[in-house]
């Protein structure tokens, strides 16, 4: 087996550099692709969200997250909530809403925001803490769209953040 000639190996090294060269910018290219489907702001992804909601023409076929309760009521005498995932929560009276949540524990430069769509219509957003989900304090047992928009969440410093109008736009 003959050996090669310093001339072949640097050939060839440099060929590899060309590969690798190009593995390198395709990587960078498929990174930076995707890189616009996440929100830069909060006001972003509720708009993001918005649009997502807005899209979802019926709630027919979709599966009830739900909310969970211990069923007992706190210190304060409110009771505990959160919802089960992002997507519907259907209430007992079978009204309705579209939950979606992002949470500041995903550390992307974004805050707690929870968009919410009704069964009629409107578009609300609380800015209570999300650890995973909205934890929600309610005066009375949730059974209904209206027991439900009376509930609130939890601030950074644990006050009570009401649901707000959202039109799709920044307040």
């Amino acid at each position: 087996m003959q050996q090669p000639s310093g001339s072949d190996l640097h050939r060839f090294a440099i060929d590899e550099m060309k590969v690798l060269t190009t593995i390198v910018l395709l990587l960078t290219v498929g990174v930076t692709a995707f890189a616009g489907d996440a929100a830069k702001s909060d006001a972003a992804w509720l708009k993001q969200k918005y649009a997502q909601l807005v899209a979802v023409k019926s709630v027919t076929n979709r599966t009830n997250v739900g909310l969970w309760t211990s069923g007992d009521r706190q210190a304060d005498g409110k009771y505990g909530y959160f919802p089960k995932g992002n997507g519907l929560i259907l209430f007992e009276d079978k009204t309705w809403v579209l939950i979606v949540s992002h949470s500041m524990h995903a550390e992307d430069g974004l805050g707690d925001l929870t968009l919410i769509r009704t069964c009629d219509g409107r578009y609300l957003v609380n800015k209570g803490h999300v650890c995973d989900k909205l934890i929600l304090d309610a005066p009375e047992k949730i059974v209904s769209l209206e027991t439900f928009l009376k509930a609130t969440g939890k601030g950074a410093k644990g006050e009570a953040t009401q649901w707000e109008s959202y039109t799709g736009e920044p307040n």
